[in-house]
């Protein structure tokens, strides 16, 4: 079951289970972070929860304007509608990560590595085509801050719809470059989605972050 994805900062992703048990589906990954650095600008997520739990090292979440370091043995939360953005602090972070439902995050760390493999994101890891950057956008199911919903929406969704009509057949950006297909969706797009994170003091977990509209 497990697969790995590395990044060329050396970021390890891995896929350590994913199913269903009596809280609903979920994907558990394992994150290895070897260079201190932003991971996550600020976002949120209509429907999906996330919790972390730090391995080794440290982090650090601003969650709906709240700071929380997060050492190892804590867990950090995050609701539907929270808004989050997080660091690692220090070298070789590793950490869990469960996703609540899963959607499609595991195709979009599938196709944000296959970017970066093939030279199509910056050193920070945005995609420099604005395609690959709606396909994203569409696969990570969640909401950039600062900018409107409906403004999202309408660019990023465009964009996406234009990027699947490129793709043809093949399924292909370009010559090296495929894009996951996205199970669950009849239409093999992911659907509608936004971004999140919530976190907790030391040694206990964080309560939910307030709804944003």
């Amino acid at each position: 079951m497990e697969e790995t994805r590395t990044f060329r900062s050396g970021h390890q992703v891995t896929r350590i289970a994913e199913g269903v048990d009596e809280d609903g589906p979920y994907l558990h990954l394992r994150h290895r972070l070897p260079i201190p650095g932003r991971q996550a600008g600020p976002h949120w997520h209509p429907v999906l929860s996330e919790r972390w739990t730090v391995r080794s090292g440290q982090l650090r979440f601003r969650i709906d304007g709240d700071t929380v370091i997060a050492h190892p043995g804590d867990s950090v939360s995050a609701p539907a509608h929270a808004v989050h953005e997080f660091w690692s602090e220090a070298p070789d972070t590793e950490i869990d990560h469960e996703i609540r439902p899963p959607l499609h995050h595991w195709e979009m760390f599938t196709f944000w590595q296959a970017l970066d493999a093939a030279g199509r994101t910056t050193r920070s890891g945005v995609p420099r085509n604005p395609l690959d950057l709606a396909l994203l956008w569409q696969y990570q199911e969640g909401y950039l801050t600062g900018l409107p919903v409906w403004l999202q929406h309408n660019v990023f969704g465009a964009l996406a719809a234009l990027a699947r009509r490129r793709r043809g057949a093949s399924g292909r950006i370009g010559n090296e470059v495929v894009i996951p297909s996205a199970q669950g969706d009849t239409d093999g797009e992911p659907g509608r989605g936004a971004i999140i994170v919530a976190g907790a003091p030391r040694g206990r977990d964080a309560q939910p972050g307030r709804p944003r509209s």
